[in-house]
This record gives structure tokens, C-alpha cells and sequence, in this order.
């Protein structure tokens, strides 16, 4: 895996589209960075915070802020986060390397459809269409619990998939992540207590990434707890499909989501309600149970 990477960090370093060139290195510096990352000397450095007060600097956001990010426990702040470009080579070559892994190793369940090589958003609707009329349908969002996951149980799962231990450093340098403020002060984040995951638009490839990795634990649990009962993941959200109530266990249910350390919000459609939002485009079921999906290039 060695070579792998560095190869991945030189192939993203250099690369181009339409013309444009994402990173700028040269050779002397591509080759100091390898050197620093296999001697374990590198680490990213503390993310630069910005606070800006809601409803009063929006538009400065919009104009001069690369990156916001609303963290966990602070709700009336947004905070803006600058990194290195060397930071962003190094932790995208470091999630398309995990990516890749997991593809290869075909690691996830028959009950997911990210990070497959074999399987689509297409292969996900189509599959959620065939379940037939149902009596409800439930839609689990899991996008919150990159704030509060453990960390710990990540990191086992990563030690199967990352042998080197620059790389399995690299990634606990991603986790425990400091942040600093305007005085150069540690902020507090939720993985500074070792929990979540760091998200944002400049590293959100590799915290994707990550939390679907980790979201398998659930689709696993889910196939031996509920053997009789069907479901299907996408990302961060998940569809049950009820066809006589009785026979879904909501205590249990609610039990392992706690169980691992998850954030879901859960919605409970209808036959003849509205379309509801989802990764896939709109959902809704028809008068007669049906499940009907509205994608958003039929929108």
C-alpha cells in the first residue's frame, strides 16, 4: 500500500481539468512530503477558525468564505475554516486510497450501495421501487451522527482496511483534528472528546468516506436483528420498508442506534402524502402503497 498512495498523491498533485490545475507542487516538494509522511513527522496543521454571528453575516459568508461549517453544540455561530493546499493533496489522496480499498475488498453489505463499483443510486431506486405496495415506508437519516460516532470503533474498523502505520497516523491526525481560534486558543470540537468526525466542503470526500464505512456496522446489525424485514442504505440514509407494523420492533430499533452511537432522524411515510426529500430525489407512496420516486432529472 506503500506505493499506492504516494502514487494516488502524485497522480491528484498533478493532475488537471479543462485546464485547470487543482494543487501546485513541484517535484522537490512532493518528494519532501512523501519523506515527512513515512517518517511520521507530518501532521496537519490546526484548522484557522472564524466565528460569525447568524443572520448578520451571511452575505459576507457567501462572498469570502471558501468554507462554513456549523459545528456541533455551537448552533448560533458559523464558522469558517481555511486549510493548506497541502493538507487538502494529503487528505484527498488518503480518501480515495480508502475508497478504493473498501471497493476492492468488497468489505460492505448486500444491504449498501455506496462506495460499490457494482452498484448505483440507480441500482438503490430500482431496488426500493421492487419492494411493492407497503403499508408505510421509513426514512432514516444518519447525516448528524458524523458528529457524534465513535471514534474508536472507526478506527478498529480502518485497522482492517490500513496496515501502514503512517497511513492508520495520518488518519488519527484526520480525527483528532484542533481547530484554533482568532487568538490562537484550542477551540472545542466534538472530536476533541473523541467523537464525530470532521466535515466540511474542502475534506468532505473523506469524512463521506468514513461514515459510510462505519454505517455498515449498522446495515450488518440491522440483517441479524430484523432477518425477516428488508432494507436498503445510500450514504447517509436508509429505507425500511413496513408492511404490517406489528412485526417492526421500534424499541429495538431506537436500541441500536443508540447502541452505535448514532444521530437518526426518522420519518414515517405515508400512502398518499407528500413526496419527501432523499438522496435519490423526491419520495412518496401512492393512495395505494405503492412506492413512487421522483428523480431529479425528471423533476
Amino acid at each position: 500500500m506503500n506505493k499506492e498512495f504516494f502514487l494516488t498523491l502524485r497522480l491528484i498533485a498533478f493532475s488537471t481539468a479543462s485546464g485547470i490545475i487543482f494543487f501546485h507542487f513541484n517535484e522537490k516538494e512532493i518528494n519532501e512530503l512523501k519523506e515527512a509522511v513515512l517518517k511520521e513527522t507530518y501532521s496537519l496543521s490546526p484548522m484557522k477558525l472564524m466565528a460569525f454571528e447568524k443572520g448578520k453575516d451571511e452575505k459576507f459568508l457567501q462572498q469570502n468564505v471558501s468554507f462554513a461549517v456549523e459545528l456541533a453544540g455551537l448552533p448560533t455561530h458559523y464558522f469558517s475554516v481555511y486549510l493548506e493546499s497541502e493538507e487538502k493533496l494529503v487528505l484527498t489522496a488518503l480518501a480515495r486510497l480508502i475508497s478504493n480499498k473498501l471497493i476492492e475488498n468488497s468489505l460492505f453489505s448486500e444491504n449498501s450501495f455506496s462506495n460499490r463499483r457494482d452498484r448505483t443510486i440507480k441500482d438503490f431506486i430500482n431496488t426500493v421501487i421492487g419492494w411493492g405496495q407497503v403499508e408505510n415506508l421509513i426514512l432514516v437519516d444518519l447525516s448528524r451522527s458524523v458528529e457524534i460516532l465513535s471514534q474508536e470503533r472507526l478506527f478498529q474498523k480502518k485497522e482492517v482496511v490500513l496496515h501502514d502505520r503512517y497511513l492508520l497516523n495520518l488518519l488519527s491526525s484526520f480525527l483528532t483534528w484542533p481547530f484554533i481560534d482568532k487568538t490562537g486558543e484550542r477551540a472545542w470540537t466534538p472530536w476533541s472528546e473523541k467523537k464525530g468526525i470532521p466535515t466540511g466542503s474542502e475534506f468532505g470526500f473523506l469524512s463521506q468516506v468514513l461514515l459510510n464505512y462505519y454505517l455498515d456496522d449498522l446495515d450488518r446489525a440491522f440483517q441479524v436483528k430484523f432477518p425477516k424485514m428488508k432494507y436498503a442504505r445510500f450514504d447517509y440514509e436508509v429505507l425500511i420498508p413496513i408492511y404490517n407494523q406489528k412485526y417492526f420492533n421500534v424499541k429495538m430499533f431506537t436500541e441500536l442506534i443508540e447502541e452505535l452511537d448514532l444521530i437518526a432522524k426518522v420519518t414515517i411515510i405515508v400512502p398518499g402524502g407528500f413526496p419527501i426529500p432523499f438522496v435519490g430525489g423526491d419520495i412518496f407512496l401512492n393512495r395505494e402503497g405503492d412506492i413512487q420516486i421522483i428523480t431529479e432529472s425528471e423533476g
